[in-house]
């Protein structure tokens, strides 16, 4: 927003944003979900998006959010924001940070990117200790570009390689990986 920094990889948008901020075109596709320690899923009665954030209350459960992130459904985003949810919440620097509270037992679960959790789960070998709840909900991911040091060719650029890659199919090697 101040010109800190030129631009950013993994932004959703919102109207916010795009005060100061331009948008690439999607770049990939993020999906949320609801993790919490292994064999503990159960336990709770979490289902869609409503009934988990209505189990979140009804549990009196702790939820480690990354402070700032805009979560893929916007229900999520305004429990956290509501000034009443503030007991069921712990603000967290990363998903990183988040699992680690989660297995720390500073929390019941945390939300998160499904390709980030995957990835931080296996580099701190921590696959065998959290179980994934999956939420079906997902977001279009984009760069964004600062307004006040970045301009619209650029975007362009950006938008055009983006659309190339996807084109020559490198695109979908990127993804797997």
């Amino acid at each position: 927003q101040n010109g800190v920094r030129d631009f950013a990889a993994g932004a959703t948008w919102t109207e916010d944003r795009a005060q100061f901020a331009y948008y690439s075109i999607p770049y990939r596709r993020e999906e949320n979900a609801l993790y919490v320690r292994r064999g503990e899923l159960g336990s709770f009665n979490f289902g869609d998006i409503e009934q988990t954030l209505k189990s979140i209350k009804e549990n009196n459960l702790r939820i480690s959010v990354v402070d700032g992130f805009i979560y893929a459904d916007p229900r999520i985003n305004d429990f956290i924001n509501n000034a009443e949810n503030q007991k069921y919440i712990l603000k967290a620097s990363n998903d990183l940070e988040s699992m680690e509270n989660l297995l720390n037992g500073r929390v019941h679960a945390f939300f998160a990117d499904r390709l980030v959790t995957s990835t931080i789960a296996w580099r701190t070998a921590s696959r065998d200790k959290i179980e994934e709840h999956f939420l079906n909900i997902g977001v279009d991911i984009h760069l964004i570009f600062s307004k006040k040091t970045m301009n619209a060719k650029i975007v362009d650029d950006f938008n055009n390689a983006i659309l190339e890659i996807k084109k020559l199919g490198e695109y979908g090697n990127i993804v797997k990986g």
